[in-house]
């Protein structure tokens, strides 16, 4: 069993958590919307009935961002080659979830960097996608994974780990790195629910 394993399952029960308030969440809304939506909700169910089809690749989109999102492929073997080989840095994509993908491009005095470890990833990936019926669903499930991950390290973080602006020289720990985490994951969850409203992952 690979070192990340247990770490790996935990961020993910929380993306799955995530999952569960945003889809109660985004029902709610729908609830309360005005009536004029409910053409529209209509025909996306006749759509949807007719060919199902675009509805399961959204769907599989959707939980795959998640889990790259919030825990990556924690499941998988660690390695696949030697340490230090293209193949076996490659591999380590698919093994660490993407706010952690700041050690493969940069190296760990670089882990936790303020760019990966907040809203920014999810907001440029819902832009690019939320207009687009099959894509859509991959912004939002993203947008949701990173949102879990970056409250689970909130709330389990020691003291002293850092948020990293620039490796020792600008750095913030404590109840301030914490703040920052949670604000972005509030960030990347409200981005994904309000995305959602304007473009349903099932139209």
């Amino acid at each position: 069993m690979n070192p990340y394993f247990w770490n790996g399952l935990q961020h993910a029960l929380a993306g799955l958590a995530c999952a569960w308030g945003f889809f109660a969440l985004a029902k709610k809304l729908k609830a309360t919307a005005s009536p004029r939506s409910e053409p529209a909700s209509e025909a996306a169910s006749a759509r949807a009935d007719a060919d199902p089809s675009p509805v399961l690749l959204s769907q599989a989109g959707f939980w795959l961002a998640l889990l790259m999102g919030s825990s990556a492929l924690f499941f998988l073997p660690g390695h696949i080659d030697r340490p230090g080989t293209w193949a076996d840095w490659l591999w380590q994509f698919t093994h660490y979830p993407i706010p952690d993908w700041d050690i493969l491009w940069l190296g760990m005095p670089w882990h936790r960097w303020f760019l990966t470890h907040s809203v920014l990833i999810p907001l440029v990936v819902v832009g690019l996608t939320f207009e687009h019926r099959l894509w859509r669903a991959v912004g939002y499930g993203l947008a949701v994974g990173v949102a879990s991950h970056l409250a689970w390290d909130a709330m389990t973080q020691s003291p002293g780990t850092p948020i990293v602006f620039l490796p020792d020289v600008f750095l913030i720990r404590g109840d301030t790195a914490r703040t920052w985490l949670l604000v972005q994951a509030v960030l990347a969850f409200g981005l994904a629910l309000l995305a959602e409203r304007r473009h349903p992952m099932d139209t």
